[in-house]
């Protein structure tokens, strides 16, 4: 589990979350115009800018405050992750722990 306090700084390039997939190469993403496209989507979803440093309860309250599912499903277009439906079930989750 991330601590809460634990800085994220946003980056469009290759980052840490990139180094287990199988399409990126050295520096750049095989899919990087989809990549680009889906962390455009995001970012003006959240409000984020590169190079921006917030911590993870931040990011966790921009998430809670900015995604429905509805919008979720509109960002996350495309992605093959979004099939699987962990992200899907962590944003509801997220959702659902704020509410209490």
């Amino acid at each position: 589990m991330i601590q809460s306090g634990t800085p994220i700084r946003v980056t469009f390039s290759l980052d840490n979350i990139c180094a287990p997939c199988p399409h990126h190469n050295g520096r750049v993403c095989q899919q990087q115009s989809f990549i680009e496209d889906l962390d455009t989507r995001h970012a003006k979803a959240l409000g984020l800018y590169g190079g921006e440093t917030l911590t993870w309860e931040e990011a966790l309250g921009r998430i809670k405050n900015a995604i429905t599912v509805d919008i979720f499903h509109k960002i996350c277009a495309g992605c093959s992750w979004k099939e699987w439906g962990v992200c899907e079930k962590s944003l509801i989750n997220l959702r659902e722990e704020s509410d209490k």
